[in-house]
């Protein structure tokens, strides 16, 4: 009797060359695709998925942080700076609402009634009790560290209807100045400017004098540490000067140093005093003042 053959296995390598082989066979032949299949054509009427309008956008600059800026008494600052104790009728008693024309970044304006308690006043200063004050700024450039602005200040008789001053009974005076900001380190500002008052309408006939007035100063916070309180306590120094001409003809000139504090407990809240001491001839007549402000915009 003959013996039965016994069946042939196949190794492990001749099953791994099977399937090696299959798959690469569908890949020369390629993917079966059907034979009406076409590329389509670019419909330009149709309207793009990102608009157009925003490509078009320029890209947002990152916004530079700016210096530590603070706001001096009998300083005009560099910087714009609106003057936040001008009281306007207009508005009082009712809720502001949000100013749909604002003014541009270039340009700063205040007006309303003055109040001569906000800031130190000298003998034949303009404005007080019963006059408009108007504000003006135009930022002639501004970068981290130094900014300077042409500023116009004005004051007029506010009007029996405004509770003031008739306009036969007061004077309308403008001051032009030019101011200077400069950061001289992390948290060391310096300050100056120049101005001249300038009357412009005189009807009661009194003497207004032309005074030219400056001043420079400096001042640092007690700390660099953003995280540390104290880095929102300013300690300043200035010096004010005033070219006096009077009624005779004569001419004086008057020096005043104004140490102070600032503490800044928010953007829009500050808390302001200094002392004004004359010095020269006029320290005997005048005596030190101080003052202590608190500013809160909202």
């Amino acid at each position: 009797m003959k013996p039965m053959p016994t069946p042939q296995r196949f190794g492990g390598l001749f099953v791994l060359c099977v399937l090696a082989l299959s798959p690469s066979r569908g890949m020369a032949q390629g993917p079966i695709l059907p034979d009406d299949l076409s590329t389509p054509i670019f419909d330009y009427s149709r309207a793009p998925i990102v608009p157009l309008r925003i490509l078009a956008m320029p890209a947002i600059p990152t916004p530079v942080i700016p210096a530590s800026r603070v706001r001096l008494f009998r300083m005009q600052p560099g910087f714009l700076s609106d003057v936040t104790w001008l009281d306007d009728d207009r508005t009082s008693g009712t809720t502001k609402a949000l100013d749909a024309d604002p003014d541009p970044d270039y340009f700063s304006l205040s007006f309303g009634n003055d109040n001569p308690l906000f800031d130190f006043r000298s003998k034949g200063d303009p404005g007080g009790i019963g006059y408009s004050r108007v504000n003006s700024q135009i930022q002639l450039f501004d970068t981290a560290k130094t900014a300077m602005s042409l500023g116009l200040q004005a004051v007029t008789p506010a009007g029996l209807a405004n509770n003031g001053l008739a306009d036969n009974r007061g004077t309308t005076v403008v001051t032009p100045g030019l101011s200077l900001f400069h950061e001289l380190d992390e948290g060391l500002g310096f300050q100056a400017y120049i101005s001249k008052h300038m009357p412009l309408l005189n009807q009661m006939g009194t003497p207004i004098r032309r005074d030219l007035t400056y001043g420079v100063a400096i001042h640092r916070s007690v700390t660099n540490n953003p995280v540390d309180p104290l880095s929102n306590v300013f300690l300043s120094v200035g010096a004010l000067g005033q070219h006096r001409t009077e009624t005779d003809g004569g001419k004086t000139i008057n020096w005043d140093v104004m140490p102070g504090m600032h503490l800044r407990l928010a953007d829009n809240w500050w808390l302001s005093s200094g002392y004004l001491l004359p010095v020269g001839p006029t320290r005997y007549e005048n005596g030190g003042r101080w003052r202590l402000t608190c500013q809160w915009q909202f």
